[in-house]
């Protein structure tokens, strides 16, 4: 009948397994509990002990490898190698000490590769006769790669009670392959857990473990670098339902952070599937500056380039022409409007042309005595005289 059953199981999980999610066989740890020395060793259907030779196993030997099946009735009622259960008839403990590490593993099958999954199950510090450490953890393996270590769970009460605190641990892990072993094996937490110190070795219990496809992973995203006009706060917002702590790159550790001013910011996100970071650039700018230069005056050929460069901005000259410069070679009036997300400003120029002086004093000349000569330099172009006396007007009048 027990073969009968075991095999049931195990078509039910490749059948399950097949269609849309995958577990262990016999995920409640359900066996047969023999009791006496003799039951030192004995296993869950289906489930098979770490062996000692086991890469990430810590036991000298082979009997030093065994896990125990418990229920309230044993295996070793005066020793307190049992307890309640939680969930069924029966839960699985094993000791952690100098040259003994005991755990259990399964080979599971029909995983998709690349997909995030969540192991769930429980944990209670059993406790034994000869060995009271009075708190333990469980480290999780995925064929020889390290999954996690549970948080730990401290029992004060005495090892042979029957009142065992079962807590609710979750580790999460990427399948790399369709079939994977999973290993389940004690680890003291507070390595104390020798012969010789106070509390002796470590006895730990596991119970209702489960394999599911995990949605729960913590996300992060604080959006784009941006840039703020002067005066503008931005709130950040990383709320995760799935989040169990948030720590920003100020050391606060709300789910919000307001921003106020430029500069880089970060926040990591925890769940107990794992950490996520995520990062956002601010900047501040003020509406645009513009100075195109006061009105000038050019000679013919030359000309004039126009810059309204401002960081982030656009920008739409007179002539409709959007570059952040405007080259100018004729006159006329020259204006730009420079636009960002503060405002816009806007600035013109009178561009003139004027040609070089052109006069003629005529040619050289004798006079006779008493007479004089008028001299006349006006030129409608001309800005300044010099004559060579030091006058400055445009005309000179010559009687030596």
């Amino acid at each position: 009948m027990k073969k009968l059953t075991v095999l049931f199981l195990f078509f039910t999980c490749v059948f399950t397994a097949n269609l849309k999610c995958q577990n262990f066989i016999n995920p409640d740890l359900n066996g047969i509990v023999s009791i006496g020395p003799s039951g030192l060793g004995a296993l869950p259907n289906s489930w098979q002990s770490v062996p000692f030779t086991d890469p990430n196993c810590l036991s000298t030997s082979s009997q030093n490898a065994t896990p125990e099946l418990c229920s309230l009735l044993g295996p070793i009622l005066s020793g307190g190698i049992n307890g309640n259960p939680q969930s069924g008839n029966t839960f699985l403990s094993g000791i952690k000490m100098d040259g003994f590490q005991e755990g259990i593993m399964q080979n599971v099958n029909g995983f998709t590769v690349n997909q995030q999954y969540t192991i769930d199950f429980y944990q209670a510090v059993v406790k034994n006769q000869n060995g009271i450490d009075p708190s333990g953890s469980w480290i999780i393996y995925v064929d020889n790669t390290l999954a996690g270590i549970t948080a730990p769970t401290s029992s004060s009460a005495a090892f042979n009670s029957n009142n065992f605190i079962w807590e609710a641990r979750s580790i999460c892990f990427t399948a790399t392959a369709k079939n994977h072993t999973i290993k389940f094996m004690p680890l003291d937490d507070d390595l104390d857990s020798t012969r010789a110190s106070p509390n002796g070795p470590l006895r730990m219990g596991i119970d209702n473990i489960n394999i599911s496809i995990n949605n729960s992973s913590p996300i992060a995203n604080l959006g784009n670098d941006t840039t703020l006009c002067l005066g503008q706060i931005l709130s950040l917002d990383a709320t995760d339902p799935n989040a169990t702590n948030y720590l920003w790159s100020d050391g606060t550790t709300n789910p919000t952070f307001t921003i106020t001013q430029k500069g880089k910011y970060g926040v990591q996100i925890t769940s107990t599937c794992g950490t996520i970071t995520d990062s956002i650039i601010v900047d501040y700018t003020t509406p645009p500056i513009v100075n195109l230069g006061n009105d000038t005056t050019l000679c013919t050929g030359q000309t004039l380039l126009l810059n309204a460069a401002f960081p982030g901005a656009t920008y739409l000259w007179s002539d409709n022409t959007i570059d952040s410069t405007l080259n100018v070679t004729s006159q006329g009036n020259y204006s730009v409007d420079v636009t960002n997300k503060c405002g816009t400003s806007s600035d013109n120029i009178q561009v003139s042309y004027s040609t070089a002086p052109n006069f003629n004093l005529g040619n050289d000349t004798t006079l006779c005595p008493g007479q004089i000569l008028s001299l006349d330099a006006t030129d409608p172009n001309t800005t300044a005289y010099l004559w060579s006396d030091g006058t400055t007007n445009p005309t000179f009048t010559i009687t030596q």
